[in-house]
């Protein structure tokens, strides 16, 4: 067991600890948010508060937006953490005995019954007379019935046992769970909400064409008119 654990690392996720402040900052840092705090500065250069004002609170409502969207997101996964099984019933040295969740390894017989939180991805051991069992798996596929499991069928970390008794076999833990893969996943993948992408877009798009401008209003400063400085006047 301790060698098996060693090799596999303990049966859960590791927990990533990010300040709320900086992930909210982070949502400021975006095409939309530059021209946003560059004419928020303007706005203050010339003494124009009440724009000053409006656009700041623009700028902190667009944050929050996208703040509010991908907190959701975050708290999906949380909430579906803190329901997987603390206890597994599993068989050590001939006995079954009752230990922490986290403590399970591939390779573990355990024994799950109705009600049962599966504590890792198994597969369901017995033999051809076995009845087939109901396991709810709707908190990871979205499926609205508990589907037929058959004697060698996987069942995932997090879904509940819905009816019988079964002895099954670990194969799968911690990060390696079809659950932990998925919120794996989600924490890598730096997605932002429709409404947020559609804001950058309108961010970029203004920036873009405030550089235009500027060049094309150089070019006819200094290109048609043949503006040139001399002693510090213009020409």
């Amino acid at each position: 067991f301790e060698t098996r654990l060693q090799l596999h690392g303990p049966n859960k996720l590791p927990e990533k600890k990010e300040s709320k402040l900086l992930k909210f900052l982070g949502f400021m840092w975006n095409p939309l948010s530059w021209a946003m705090e560059v004419a928020a500065i303007i706005s203050i250069a010339l003494l124009d508060y009440a724009d000053f004002l409006i656009i700041v609170a623009l700028l902190f409502l667009n944050a929050a937006i996208g703040y509010y969207e991908e907190s959701n997101a975050a708290n999906a996964v949380d909430a579906l953490m803190k329901s997987l099984a603390p206890e597994a019933k599993v068989k050590r040295d001939g006995k079954w005995v009752s230990v922490p969740a986290e403590q399970l390894v591939p390779g573990d017989i355990i024994l799950v019954r109705l009600g049962d939180v599966i504590p890792a991805d198994v597969k369901l051991l017995g033999d051809k007379d076995t009845e087939p069992c109901l396991i709810d798996q709707a908190a990871l596929t979205g499926e609205s019935l508990p589907a037929k499991k058959h004697v060698g069928d996987v069942a995932y970390s997090g879904s509940i046992f819905r009816s019988g008794e079964y002895e099954a076999c670990v194969y799968a833990t911690g990060e390696g769970t079809f659950f932990g893969k998925a919120a794996q996943l989600i924490g890598e993948t730096e997605s932002s909400g429709h409404l947020q992408q559609v804001m950058v877009a309108i961010g970029a798009t203004c920036l873009i064409t405030i550089a235009v401008w500027v060049i094309i209003e150089l070019a006819v400063q200094f290109g048609v008119y043949n503006h040139q400085c001399h002693g510090g006047q213009g020409g």
